[in-house]
């Protein structure tokens, strides 16, 4: 074998036709593998320390790899590294080639829903740094953990006190907005990282253990303008079962009582289950008993949990006046910087491929003409900001609007009103 140092002038050698190949193969098939919540996976993650939302409290359960340790670009970056020529080459490929669409170079997040636990984001593969992304996939997978493995101080920070009303008895606590973080700043990059520093200045270091703390890192958000990439089409994969540890499937029918958890403690919830929850009726569209105890035994009831919940936050992007909603930054992100999100439902035993949408690249309905006196496609947007801003009483949630009418048809996602959209619009699952 040629050493290494010879390999690149090897590659050169060859003719453009061979080496435009060898190099479109290096930026397309970098994909690692789906990870699998053992003790490696535990000890390489660290916790992200709130100071993005001022919402929801500092402490989260998110769980990212330690910032640094495989960066995004990872190939197009070495490649163009290695010397002037091979930089010019990578450049002009992803320019005419992938930006294009001539070729496509899959741009995958995984997420892992630990229930009881948190959420675990991990980068499969991101070839090439730009500024807009075609299709970006996200895969969502839920994992029923192994109580003696996952460490205690995980488990304590995802119990949250439940609140007993005296009239409408218990109020589960939000915890699921740590997975509104993930999906929409995580995958959008819209998170700077520093060490922790506790209040003796002191940044701590530490591995995951069942005994030891685990090491925080603070997460800061990225101004919308200076948000490094948008996405065409942000499309959600939702695997139909829940897996174990090891990234096998559960036994389908296995019972997953909240309550007879190995984590339960009275008076308290774990995190996520204001989705997971006990009550398995959680879909109007499956009218029968039978039709949910099917689903049950299939193992399919938390993907359709987890379905029905994004379903009715993520359309909330269309109600974005609302800024007390505890998800508004996540809709905001999600609305500057997504042209429509879709969705491949959770249905037999391998994912499907059909596609269905959550959120239109076709704005109409997020303003009405009832607000804006007239059809926003055709109206002078800058014009209709500065007359509202004259008046005296600036509609701030209108305005807001209005902004982001005018960044999405700068990007594109203004598609004309048609009868496309109408008939491909679905039902809530």
């Amino acid at each position: 074998m040629a050493p290494a140092e010879t390999v690149p002038a090897s590659l050169l050698r060859l003719p453009w036709e061979i080496r435009s190949v060898i190099l479109i193969d290096a930026l397309e098939f970098q994909l690692r593998h789906e990870p699998i919540f053992d003790k490696k996976f535990m000890r390489s993650r660290v916790r992200l320390g709130n100071l993005f939302d001022e919402r929801h409290p500092k402490a989260t359960n998110i769980y990212i790899e330690n910032p640094g340790t495989w960066p995004l670009a990872l190939s197009a970056r070495a490649l163009q590294a290695t010397n002037r020529q091979l930089r010019d080459e990578v450049t002009l490929l992803i320019n005419e080639t992938f930006k294009t669409g001539k070729a496509k170079a899959a741009f995958i997040l995984d997420i892992i829903i630990v229930k009881d636990i948190g959420v675990f984001p991990t980068w499969l593969c991101f070839p090439y740094k730009t500024k807009r992304i075609l299709s970006l996939r996200v895969n969502l997978r839920i994992i029923r953990p192994d109580a003696t493995a996952v460490p205690v101080e995980w488990a304590e920070l995802a119990r949250y006190p439940a609140n007993i009303h005296p009239r409408w008895g218990e109020l589960k606590p939000s915890t699921f907005w740590n997975f509104f973080a993930v999906l929409a700043l995580i995958s959008l990059s819209r998170l700077r990282y520093e060490p922790a520093v506790d209040e003796t200045g002191i940044k701590p270091k530490a591995a995951p253990t069942n005994k030891h703390m685990t090491r925080v890192v603070d997460a800061y958000l990225v101004p919308m303008e200076a948000t490094p990439y948008v996405v065409d089409q942000l499309h959600l994969d939702f695997r139909p079962t829940e897996y174990r540890p090891d990234g096998r499937p559960i036994v389908p029918g296995l019972e997953d009582k909240s309550r007879n958890g190995p984590f339960y403690k009275q008076g308290y919830m774990q995190f996520g289950r204001e989705v997971f929850h006990d009550d398995t009726d959680y879909s109007d569209s499956w009218e029968t008993h039978e039709l949910n105890l099917k689903e049950k035994a299939a193992g399919r009831v938390a993907s359709g949990q987890l379905l029905h919940h994004v379903w009715e936050c993520i359309p909330r992007i269309t109600d974005y006046k609302e800024e007390e909603d505890e998800l508004a930054l996540y809709q905001y992100a999600l609305a500057n910087s997504v042209g429509e999100v879709t969705y491949s439902p959770p249905v037999g035993p391998l994912p499907v491929v059909n596609t269905v949408y959550m959120m239109y690249k076709n704005t109409e309905s997020w303003i009405s003409s009832y607000e804006c006196d007239g059809d926003w496609r055709t109206m002078n947007i800058s014009k209709a900001i500065a007359k509202e801003e004259a008046s005296e009483d600036p509609a701030r949630g209108y305005i807001a609007l209005l902004q982001l009418a005018k960044r999405r048809r700068a990007l594109g996602w203004q598609a004309q009103f048609d009868l496309e959209y109408m008939c491909h619009a679905p039902n809530p699952p």
